[in-house]
């Protein structure tokens, strides 16, 4: 695996936004897909085959449709599975080297007739589904949290990540270096069946000589003759142990077995007549003669039993060779460690010197404990120039990466040799009589700390080991006492909270914070001033929200001043930087508006994450302490300002209310339209319902052509816990919902029927990819069929978008469950395809939040739909409704920002979507820019990421084909 380790992360080059912004106004093509920095005409990256894609006819190319047969076909081989993205640099510098193994095993096959591995390669940028089903272990983020605020045109990419497949199944991860010998190693290593045992020295020494090392032989594991129950017992958990590591490390070391007395006898007797597993080099195989014994590292399983070790975790602090190579795509393994790096740099060719350096560290190896350093060399012309020493290589680079930044230190060769020449009294470690010894004193002294925190951490874990066996030891005793064991099933207070009702109008007094506002500006803290920030822009952006409300329904009958806004508008650190969703459609037509819109979000997010922190910090300067006194001073008054402003609006709209002067009807009722989907098109569906904001109910489509997805199919495939919800009409969250209780899905389902306290509670929006995955059935994951209505999900356009992966969904629930009136996050659009039962559905549109009275510290709203109380709400009256029952078999759609409620008239299950496409890009980008969402803003805006447009012939598509289709190169003919 690669990763972004220092030689990728300091190789990242930020574009620059003039020289974007250059680019940008040449770019005229239709579908917005310029690149940046290029011009209309241009090939785009994914269409230049040489760049993106491996090379040699030898590796093979694996996708989501043909994923299985391939594993299936090779299940009696090795296969090598590379996850890659083409525009990763990992990619590019790695390509070559895997390209020359993958020639290399062909090769092989030939001359021996004997494969002894495959290489195959899948984009993740297209496959990213079959990705997280198959290599998990990979990241899904693209800037380094290292490099401070966000930037825009950073360079996104994932690190490689290699898979090892057999039998059919994936093995193990692949953490080796991406060279040909090394993967040559590793397959050879893999062939040798973990445990076999060896009777003689001969047919040992001939595993030695045969087979890439290191080994891990285990000695006098089996049961002994005569042993007595301990000894029974130790030697049973040895050999499990000894087992399972050697599953857990095939491909990394060579596991064998022998007698205790044919170890005495190649490796020495050992101090303690006991089960040990020993650590050998392929190195000390070498230098040994035929009579000679074989260095080795010993494990002693009695430490196991004591609770000091297990054979697993010291197997990891093995060093395979003195000096083992880092490179850019092997570095996050060591990174992984507490333990400084102690890089020996050295020119690659530079034989000479690589030796010399072999042997200094050889002779000091012991001196270095495992658990305090980890060794290893590196070619300076790779990382040399980072730390600006390539011209003292070759030399010893220590870097620390305990705290927040790595801290390095470096010393030279000819420093270490030349001890007379530097001054000593700044210098100690000179004062040892050998280089070795300096080198000792130097890494000592400079990693003191280090190895305090070091054994601190070890001290804690051994201690938390313990409890953790003690608390085991005591819920065994109490589960054998027939206690009720909670792990999977637990449950909260029956009864609903009592929260306080806030009035609408109340809600919009001053928090505590700003009532206890401190008296002098040196006690203004970052969390008060974030906290004060983060009320303002959601107050804001109800406020931009209500002024559009408002002109849309009332601006004919009478006007009202909404210039506060204007006035907080004019604030850079206030602002919000875009205002309405058509002002992000006139962004995503214009390039130019596109950069100043970059360019804004990385300021404010700069003020954020690095201003505000450096004016508030302790012991700020005199000037900053007025900055920031002077900052709060604006936002309080611009909080007072638009506290004022809600109120003498709804105080004037329910006076107008009560005297009948709104100058607007009371709307009547509507019924949601109801279309079979044979007689409903694409293009009419977005053209009539999507595009415009009006709910549809779609008969007639069938979302599971595999097997039907009944409750019995969810109990089978399904075998997790899930936690529940339920609501409280008092509550202020999401919907009035809160969290119920925990409990595995297959009881769930066997009684919120029949429980009257689980009757209230609801299965509400759990992702089926991401906690069952089985519903799908293995790749090409035919389980689920995605409408063509919906298919041109944005979401499914680019890798790197985080909610690809999060739909469908489930619901479960009584006829006792509801939602109460809310705003599907992020203004998705949304889909439910009720499986069992009947819903009862009420929608307001966008247009009409006005009359809704929605909260102005969070996402509920204070009018209830199915409880309208139209005398303490009396603008509820004039909101434009439609109300719709959905049937088992329907599919309702809900367009994007319309506030809306549902209740269960029956026990239903369904699957649900959100999703982003042409229709309601728009709002969705306006909620990115709002949140300062910079990565989803560069992803939707960028010109290549995501392409924009749909298509009037879509046709469903089987979840794989959806998941594993490379929408980049779909030409669309709808635009908006």
């Amino acid at each position: 695996m690669a990763s972004n380790f220092w030689s990728y992360a300091l190789l990242i080059l930020l574009t620059p936004l003039a020289a974007v912004v250059q680019a940008s106004e040449t770019c005229n093509a239709k579908d917005g897909t310029c690149r940046q920095g290029s011009t209309a005409g241009q090939v785009r990256w994914w269409e230049d085959e040489r760049d993106t894609r491996f090379r040699s006819d030898n590796i093979l190319p694996v996708n989501t449709e043909n994923f299985n047969s391939t594993v299936t076909a090779l299940r009696n081989h090795s296969l090598l599975l590379v996850f890659f993205d083409p525009r990763s640099k990992s990619f590019l510098d790695l390509r070559s080297a895997i390209e020359e193994t993958a020639d290399a095993l062909a090769r092989h096959h030939r001359e021996t007739g004997q494969p002894l591995g495959y290489l195959g390669a899948v984009d993740r940028t297209v496959h990213s589904y079959l990705m997280t089903q198959e290599a998990p272990q990979a990241e899904d983020g693209w800037q380094d949290v290292d490099k401070g605020a966000f930037k825009f045109g950073r360079p996104r990419f994932f690190p490689l990540i290699i898979m090892h497949y057999r039998n059919g199944t994936s093995q193990k991860e692949f953490r080796g270096v991406v060279k040909k010998d090394a993967i040559f190693d590793f397959l050879h290593r893999e062939q040798v069946p973990p445990g076999a045992s060896f009777d003689t020295a001969e047919s040992l020494r001939g595993l030695f000589a045969s087979t890439p090392g290191p080994f891990v032989v285990g000695c006098g594991l089996d049961r002994q003759p005569g042993a007595n129950a301990t000894e029974v017992e130790i030697a049973k958990n040895a050999s499990n142990d000894f087992n399972e590591s050697g599953r857990h490390f095939r491909g990394d070391m060579v596991f064998a077995k022998a007698p205790e007395e044919l170890c005495s006898s190649v490796f020495g007797k050992p101090e303690v007549l006991a089960p040990r597993t020993l650590y050998i080099r392929k190195a000390a195989t070498e230098s040994s003669g035929p009579g000679d014994r074989i260095r080795a590292n010993s494990f002693s399983h009695l430490e196991a039993v004591d609770g000091k070790d297990h054979l697993g975790s010291w197997l990891s602090m093995q060093r395979s060779t003195v000096l083992e190579e880092i490179t850019p795509d092997n570095s996050w393994t060591y990174l992984d460690r507490l333990a400084p790096l102690v890089i020996f740099m050295v020119n690659a060719e530079d034989t000479a010197n690589r030796q010399k350096g072999e042997e200094l560290f050889a002779s000091i190896e012991d001196n270095l404990e495992v658990k305090y350093y980890q060794l290893v060399w590196a070619d300076c012309k790779e990382f040399g120039p980072q730390f600006e020493i390539t011209h003292k290589c070759p030399c010893v680079l220590l870097a620390d990466s305990s705290g927040p930044d790595i801290d390095t230190a470096h010393i030279s060769m000819r420093e270490l040799s030349s001890p007379d020449k530097l001054d000593k009294d700044s210098a100690p470690w000179n004062l040892e009589a050998t280089p070795a010894k300096r080198l000792v004193h130097w890494l000592e002294n400079r990693t003191s700390e280090v190895r305090q925190l070091i054994d601190d951490r070890m001290n804690e874990s051994k201690a938390d080991s313990a409890e953790t066996a003690t608390v085991n030891a005591t819920n065994d005793n109490a589960t054998n006492g027939n206690a009720t064991d909670k792990t999977d099933s637990e449950e909260v207070d029956d009864t609903v909270a009592d929260s306080t009702d806030v009035d609408f109008l109340d809600e919009m007094k001053p928090t505590a914070e700003e009532v206890n506002l401190p008296k002098d500006s040196r006690n203004i803290t970052r969390k008060l001033v974030q906290e004060l920030l983060g009320n303002l822009k959601e107050r804001l952006q109800l406020a931009m929200v209500l002024r559009e409300s408002f002109d849309a329904v009332y601006s004919q009958a009478f006007s009202f001043n909404f210039s506060v806004i204007d006035k907080i508008q004019k604030n850079k650190h206030m602002r919000l930087l875009v205002s309405s969703a058509d002002e992000v459609g006139e962004i995503l037509k214009d390039p130019k508006k596109r950069t100043e819109l970059w360019r804004s979000i990385e300021e404010r997010i700069r003020f954020e994450e690095e201003d505000i922190p450096r004016m508030t910090k302790d012991g700020a300067s005199l000037e900053y302490q007025k900055t920031r006194g002077r900052f709060l001073s604006k936002l309080t008054k611009a909080l007072d300002s638009l506290r004022n402003m809600y109120r003498k609006l709804f105080a004037e709209l329910h006076e107008r209310a009560s005297n009948g002067t709104l100058g607007v009807p009371e709307p009547p009722v509507r019924d949601v339209e109801r279309r079979d989907a044979s007689e409903l098109s694409v293009k009419e569906f977005l053209e009539k319902y999507a595009r415009p904001g009006l709910p549809v109910i779609i008969t007639g489509l069938n979302v599971t052509e595999e097997e039907p997805w009944t409750l019995d199919f969810f109990r089978e495939r399904c075998n997790v816990s899930v936690w529940l919800v339920r609501r409280n009409p008092k509550a202020t969250t999401w919907g009035k919902l809160e969290r119920a209780g925990k409990l595995p899905l297959a009881e769930f389902i066997d009684t919120f029927k029949t429980n009257a306290t689980r009757r209230k509670w609801y299965l509400h929006d759990w992702s089926l990819p991401r906690h069952c995955p089985p519903a799908f059935g293995p790749a090409p994951y035919q389980g689920f069929t995605v409408p063509k209505y919906f298919a041109g999900d944005y979401f499914q356009r680019a890798a790197f978008e985080g909610y690809q992966h999060s739909w469908p969904s489930l619901f479960i629930g009584s006829n006792e469950t509801q939602s109460s009136m809310h705003i599907d996050s992020g203004n998705t659009n949304f889909i439910l395809h009720l499986l069992s039962g009947e819903k009862e559905w009420r929608f307001y549109p966008r247009r009409h939040i006005i009359n809704l009275y929605q909260s102005s510290q969070g996402a509920h709203f204070h009018f209830d739909v199915f409880k309208p109380d139209y005398d303490k709400y009396p603008l509820a009256r004039y909101a434009e409704q439609w109300r719709g029952i959905q049937k088992t078999g329907d599919l309702m759609f809900i367009p994007a920002g319309n506030p809306h409620g549902v209740r269960n008239l029956a026990d239903i299950h369904g699957v649900s979507m959100n999703y982003v496409d042409g229709s309601n890009i728009e709002l969705s980008l306006l909620d990115n820019i709002w949140h300062l969402a910079a990565q989803k803003v560069e992803l939707y805006t960028d010109g290549e990421s995501i392409p924009h447009g749909l298509l009037s012939d879509q046709q469903p598509m089987r979840f794989g084909e959806w998941k594993g289709k490379d929408w980049r190169k779909v030409e669309y003919d709808i635009h908006f």
